[in-house]
Formats: C-alpha cells, structure tokens, sequence
C-alpha cells in the first residue's frame, strides 16, 4: 500500500503493516519494529497454512481479504470472537479499523486490556548515530476517547508518527519485551466493555505524519473530534492553590460536564474551549474527568504540601530511619536504602546500586544543603555522623580517590561517583565555610580528570558552581580548568555522536552534554558555547512528554531504573524517575543564559513533578513504574524502595525555594 505520504509493506502472515516507511524521508526509517505489525491485536496472531492447494492466512480460524494498493483487510476469529480489521487510506492519512464481533452464543465481557492494539514504535537505543535517524521516541496517552501516540524521531526530523484513536476507548497502556537498551514494543489497552450475542464494538484509529515536537503533533491531532488539547499552568499545585486548566475541543462545545473524586466542577464555556478552576479541599492526586460533547478524557494533577514542609519531613524520616546506628558496623553513619514494605533499612554490597555510596550521596546532599539555612541539632549530629562515614569508608582525603563501596573499595570504577561527592564537598564547604572541603573538591575533582573524566559525560553537575565556588574563594585552579576546557573541547568534537554509557543513548547523556557546555557558557560568556549547548538541546527536548498528567508532563523517557533501583527489579517506563530532574536544570541553566521565561515555567514543573516520589510522612520512591503492564506484571506503582531519589529534592531545594 502506498500513497503520497506513507509506504507501506502488508505482511499477509503478521496480518498487519510490518514497514511503515514515510515517502520522501532520507534515512527510511521503519516507524515499526521488527517481528511486529501495526493493526494486530494482542495474542491473535496468524499462523500460515495451506489447504484445497490454496494458501489462506490463518487467525484462530481467519484469512486475508482482498488487497489492493490503497486497502487492505484480514479477518480473524478466536474463541467466537470475530475481529475484522480493514486498512485504507483517506486523503494523505493511513486509517486502520477494528471491528470486533461476538459470534458466541453467550454474552461475552471484556477486562481492561483483553483488548489490546499493538502500536510497535520503533523505540529502541542503539548508538547514538542510529537512534537519531532511524528509531523514535514514543509518547503515549490513553486518555479514553483521547487517545494517541505521538512517535517522535530521535534525531531532528519532519517525519514523526502521530496516532489517535477516533473510535473506541483506550484507558491504559502496556510495554513488553523491555530491557536495558530496548523500550519494548506497547499495547494501547481497550476499557472494559462487553458484546451480547452477535454485537459489535469498533476500534478505529488514524496515522499521520507531523513535522515534530508537540506543537507539530498537536497542530494535526486537532483536527479530529476526539483530540482535546489541555492546558494549565502546571501540573503541581501546593495546599490550598487554584487548579486551572483549559480544554481546547475540535468545534464548538454543545454539552459538557466536569468532575474530579465524583464532585461536579464548575466550568465556563467559551466556543470551543472550557475553563476550569478549582481549589482542591485535599492533598493527592486529583484526576479532572470531563466529558465535552459526548467524548470523555482527563487531566491528572498532583497536590502537596509546601515544599518546605515536604523537604522537612523528608530530611527527618532519613535521620530517623535511614541512618545507620550501629556502631560496631562498617555502616555506621550512613544513609541507607529504605524499604517501605518491610519497614527497614536496606544494604547489599554485592548489588552496587543497593550499596551505601554512589546514589545513597543524594540523601547527604539534600542535608547538606537545607541545613545552610536551617539549625537543627539532631540533623547537624546525623550529618556529621555520615561525614566520618564516608571519609573513612568511601574516600581517600590524602589522594581524592572516591570509592565505589566500603572498605574502600574502588571496583566496580565508576566516574559518575567523583563528581557526586565533590558536589557534597562543595555544600559542606557552603555549609561550614571550613577550607578542607576546598581541597577536597580540588582533589576529588583532579581525581575524576586523572582517570579518564574529560571524555566522559557525568550528570547531575555544574561545574560552573564549582569553579564560581572555588574561584570565588580565591583559588586559581588551574589544573582543573585546563581538564576542563579539554572535556569542551571533547564533546565540542563528538557532537551528537554520543559515546555509550550504562545505557547506550539516553537523557542523561544528552543533559550532561549541554549542561558542561552552558557552564562554558557562563564562565566565558563566548557564543560559541551557547550555540552548541542548543544543538543537544533540541535533541533533548524530544524525550519530554506533554501528556495532561503530572507523571508525564514535561518528564523525559526513562525506562530501566526500576529494574536497577528497585526492590523486585522491574524493566518499563519509569514516570517519573528523580533524573527526569536533569532535564529541568538544563532548562534551568538555558533559560537563564537567555532570558527565556516559558523555558524557565518548563523547567520548575519538571522538577516539581517529581515531588509525587515522596509522602507526607516522609518516606521515599525510586521510581513510579506507569504502564499497567510491564512485561507482563502488573505496574502503576511506586517502587517500595527509598533508595536513590532525594537528588529531585535537592534540586527543588536549590531551585525552587
């Protein structure tokens, strides 16, 4: 099949489109990923058999029907249930439409997701140079008859894969098949519904082209009834604020009603937009369902406490029950993993990222740092406490070494590390004014450049704070200047040909990128710096979603750190997860540069966002898994692990108050 748009292969065996390749693209990327097919359902797959000499592809009982060069279609049947899928065009957009039949002799009830459309988006991280010209970022809304899949190119690119249902529910969706450089391919999950004997139920969705980025998508999207494009002023609201919001409809709006928990919202039509507005009587999440002429969908918003009570009572679940107390241990003084299910503290030193250095510094950080405008006795004693830890176990005073683990122990290497403990140096030294933690910072930081740093990408950094810190004292640091004009002058010389780190392309390596490049920036004010910090900034920009919900919007792709920092290591998108944070300092530091107010919003509802990872009695989460189903567990929960998170709260600490 084939049009002016989009060429397609139909694989009469799959029973679906395996190529989706758009007509004029230069790198002809395949929008589907291989062993898939877009228009399949999930467990109803074609087996090929021939009988009467005639070849027929078979469904559980089905065949293919009739192809031609602008329509295609197959019908299946399993279990008396018929599903008739035809494929056509309509102008320069690929129409694909379920029909789904009950010829069983009894009434039939569907479950949330016994249903499931595949949309196989080719979501995967290869190297770099492959990811951007021929693997794409799949954003994903299952908002009920607002449904969509925006598949935006890695690379910068005017050929994306936008998706909306126009038919047919579509309340959540499912990845399988997700592992460490691979994002598995998804299932947008039907709602429950159910068919009596010789009823049918249509699924009918439309793929399109769009030049990119959320505007693109959003430009073409609103052309169809069932888009509604939602917008607030963010998606984080503390106590007692105002939630508001906008639903832009297709055409004027005839009917509409609002609620949120089962409570009638007020709402103030105007042509084809409705206002909404109200203050929450409670903390949590607040879903706004609202159905505008006869199509329903949501918005999800979270509300919290004031960030300085949230940070307090953070801080003080960590000194309380994250502190290790046992002084004949090793541990004594550190700040360990939390589990939330067991109710205890956490260590395994085998397992690096369930170990008591490397992402645990995050807790120390964020101590560190309110205590520079808070006195507190019992937090300044636990402080110090876990400073003599960590100067006896996880770090060298005399040579800068920075451990991987205790007892000193430096393998497995890992550079990230370095700069993480230097930038706690640097808040002791805020904190305590004492000279020691400027030589530490010097040593930890020529550490970091003596074994291999400047052709590394490290994140969540700026040396900019730490250079303005150390030459603000009046050190000249000379040496770590010129390591660091060399690790300019290395990313400068890759470009966007990234090098592969624990995951081969990711967001952190993007933000790391840009982010050593704008402290050049700011230390030298040369355009030259700017101008190549916006390069990876765009790249950046196409990982954030821009999904009604504060788990998504504005939250950058991340699908492994459950798996690595979690209790029951589980693979699947993370929404969010505390390095989504990463993208928001970037903006942060960006818009600063340039004065870009919108980037500056961007950023705090990033990093704002990521406040619905912590309760109000204090407690923790590495990460939320999202998906209902993650190759094949269950999801939509928060890990029970406080392990790696309090680096969003430092940030919102440093940023946001």
């Amino acid at each position: 099949m084939k049009n002016n748009v989009f060429d397609l292969i139909f694989d009469s065996k799959a029973g679906g489109i395996t190529s989706l390749v758009f007509v004029g693209d230069p790198y002809q990327m395949n929008f589907c990923k291989p062993d898939k097919a877009y228009g399949t359902l999930h467990g109803y797959y074609a087996e090929e058999y021939t009988q009467a000499n005639e070849k027929i592809i078979c469904f559980s009982r089905a065949k293919v029907l009739a192809p031609n060069e602008n329509w295609m279609c197959s019908r299946r049947e399993k279990e008396g249930i018929e599903i008739y899928t035809e494929f056509s065009f309509e102008g320069e957009n690929l129409r694909i439409t379920h029909r789904i039949t009950n010829r069983h002799s009894t009434p039939v009830y569907f479950k949330e997701g016994d249903i499931a459309f595949e949309m196989p988006v080719y979501d995967a991280y290869d190297s770099s140079s492959t990811c951007e010209k021929s693997r794409a970022h799949a954003h994903i809304f299952a908002g009920n008859d607002c449904a969509y899949v925006r598949a935006e190119r890695m690379g910068e690119s005017m050929y994306n894969l936008g998706v909306i249902f126009t038919q047919g529910r579509i309340s959540s969706y499912s990845q399988y098949g997700v592992e460490s450089n691979n994002r598995g391919y998804f299932l947008m999950n039907a709602a429950p519904f159910h068919l009596q004997v010789g009823e049918e139920e249509i699924f009918s969705y439309v793929c399109f082209r769009y030049d990119g980025g959320a505007r693109g998508f959003a430009e073409k999207a609103s052309r169809f009834d069932t888009f509604f494009r939602v917008e607030s002023e963010k998606y984080t609201y503390t106590s007692g604020e105002k939630v508001t919001l906008s639903v832009t409809a297709k055409s004027d709006i005839d009917t509409f009603s609002v609620n949120c928990k089962g409570e009638t919202l007020d709402a103030v039509k105007k042509d084809n937009v409705l206002f909404i507005s109200f203050i929450p009587k409670s903390n949590g999440e607040k879903k706004v369902c609202f159905t505008i002429n006869g199509k329903t969908s949501y918005a999800k918003f979270n509300v919290v406490l004031p960030y300085e009570d949230l940070v307090e009572r953070r801080i003080r679940f960590i000194v309380e029950k994250q502190q290790c107390m046992e002084k004949n241990s090793p541990l004594y003084g550190a700040y360990l993993i939390y589990d939330n299910e067991d109710e205890t503290q956490y260590f395994d030193d085998n397992f690096p990222d369930h170990n008591a250095c490397r992402e645990r510094y995050g807790m120390a950080l964020l101590i560190a740092r309110w205590l520079q405008t808070h006195e507190d006795a019992q937090i300044r004693d636990s402080l110090n406490r876990y400073v003599e830890f960590i100067l006896r176990e996880g770090y060298n005073e005399e040579t800068g070494e920075v451990y991987n683990c205790i007892g000193r122990r430096r393998e497995p290497f890992r550079l990230y590390n370095i700069l993480w403990l230097t930038m706690f140096f640097m808040e002791m030294y805020k904190l305590t004014k004492s000279e020691r933690w400027l030589d530490n910072m010097e040593k930890s930081m020529l550490f970091y450049y003596e074994n291999g740093g400047a052709n590394f990408y490290p994140n969540s950094i700026s040396f900019f704070e730490f250079f303005d810190t150390l030459l603000g004292s009046g050190r000249t640091c000379e040496k770590c200047l010129a390591y660091f004009d060399e690790h300019v002058e290395n990313i400068i010389f890759n470009g966007s040909d990234y090098p592969a780190h624990e995951v081969n392309f990711e967001q952190v390596i993007l933000t790391a990128a840009a982010t050593i490049l704008l402290d050049k920036y700011r230390l030298c004010k040369q355009e030259k710096y700017l101008k190549e910090a916006e390069k990876h900034l765009r790249i950046l920009r196409k990982l954030d979603g821009c999904q009604p919900d504060y788990h998504c919007h504005d939250i950058p792709i991340r699908y492994w750190d459950d798996y690595w920092f979690g209790k029951y290591g589980s693979y699947g998108d993370v929404f969010p997860h505390y390095w989504s944070t990463l993208s928001g300092c970037c903006y942060l530091y960006h818009s600063q540069c340039v004065g870009d107010e919108q980037e500056y919003a961007t950023a705090m509802h990033n990093i704002q966002n990521n406040i619905c990872l912590f309760t109000e009695d204090g407690r923790g989460s590495c990460a939320y898994l999202f998906p209902r189903e993650t190759n094949g567990y269950r999801a939509e929960r928060f890990n029970v692990f406080a392990n790696d998170q309090d680096f969003a709260l430092y940030y919102l600490l440093k940023y946001c108050l």
